[in-house]
C-alpha cells in the first residue's frame, strides 16, 4: 500500500535515515537513480504469504517515489514532521536497545523449568459451579430468598427473575469458574459458601443485588509444563527487560517535578 498518511511517512523516513545497505547488493530496482536492493525485496518475498516479486518491486518502487516527494516538497523539514520523525527513531532505537540487553544470551531450559517450578502453587487452581439470580433491588433478593428458605428451586426463579441475560435460560447457570473471574463482592461470598449452599443476605455489585447458589467445587491441577513452555519464555523475557529498566533506573538520576 502506498503511504498515505504523515505517520507512515515519518516512518519511511526514519528507515531512509538507517544505515543503508552495502552498495555492493544486488539492485532489484532503480527509482530517479535511488536503488532498491534485492535484499529488500527479499525481505517479503520470503515473508508469510510469499508475495509476488513483480507485485513487492512495484509497492517499493511507489514507496519510494512517495519517499522522494516528500523530500522534495521539504516535508522532513516541517516541526510536526520532525517531532514524529524522533518519536519513531526513539522507539528503533528504544526496541534495539532492550533486544541487545535481554538478547545476549538465549533463555535456557533451565530457566524455564525453575520458573515451572516456582509458579506451580500460582498455576494449580480451585473451580466453582455457581447459580445466581441478578435482581434490581435488595428487597426482591430478600424475597427471593425467602422462597428459596420455603422450598422453591433455585433453577426456576432465576429463569423467572434474573436480569443477567447470560444466563437466563438457563436457570442462572454460570458454568465452572475461577473465583478471580468474579467481581470481588460476589467471589468473597461465593468463597464462604458450602456445596448446594446458597447466600442467605443479597450480595451488591457494580450490576445489582444477587442470590447465589454453589453447586460444586473441584481442585484444577497446574498446566503440564509443556502446555505453557511457551507462555513461561514470555515471563522470563519479561523479567530479563525488567531486570534492565531497573539497572538503568538504579544508574539514572530522575527528577520528577510536581504538576
Amino acid at each position: 500500500m502506498i503511504c498515505r498518511n504523515r505517520l507512515v511517512l515519518a516512518a519511511a523516513l526514519v528507515c531512509a535515515a538507517l544505515p543503508a545497505l552495502a552498495k555492493d547488493q544486488a539492485v532489484a530496482a532503480t527509482v530517479n537513480g535511488k536503488p532498491i536492493y534485492e535484499e529488500q525485496v527479499a525481505e517479503y518475498t520470503n515473508g508469510p504469504g510469499k508475495p509476488d516479486r513483480k507485485k513487492v518491486i512495484d509497492e517499493l518502487v511507489k514507496q519510494e517515489l512517495v519517499y522522494q516527494d516528500a523530500l522534495a516538497q521539504g516535508l522532513d523539514k516541517k516541526p510536526d514532521v520532525k517531532r514524529e520523525l524522533e518519536e519513531l527513531r526513539k522507539r528503533v532505537l528504544m526496541t534495539a536497545a532492550v533486544q541487545a540487553a535481554v538478547g545476549k544470551s538465549p533463555i535456557t531450559e533451565e530457566e524455564l523449568k525453575a520458573e515451572y517450578d516456582a509458579r506451580q502453587a500460582q498455576l494449580a487452581h480451585k473451580e466453582y459451579k455457581a447459580r445466581h439470580i441478578l435482581v434490581d433491588s435488595e428487597d426482591k433478593a430478600k424475597s427471593l430468598i425467602k422462597e428459596l428458605d420455603d422450598g422453591a428451586k433455585f433453577a426456576d426463579l432465576a429463569t423467572k427473575n434474573t436480569k443477567d441475560p447470560g444466563s437466563s435460560k438457563s436457570g442462572g447457570d454460570l458454568g465452572w469458574f475461577p473465583a478471580e473471574q468474579m467481581v470481588p463482592p460476589f467471589a468473597s461470598a461465593l468463597q464462604t459458601l458450602q456445596k448446594n449452599e446458597y447466600t442467605k443476605s443479597p450480595v451488591q455489585t457494580q450490576f445489582g443485588w444477587h442470590v447465589i447458589l454453589l453447586e460444586d467445587t473441584r481442585d484444577v491441577p497446574a498446566p503440564a509444563y509443556a502446555d505453557i513452555k511457551e507462555r513461561l519464555r514470555n515471563v522470563v523475557q519479561q523479567k530479563r527487560v525488567n531486570q534492565y529498566l531497573d539497572k538503568l533506573k538504579g544508574k539514572a538520576k530522575v527528577d520528577i517535578k510536581k504538576p
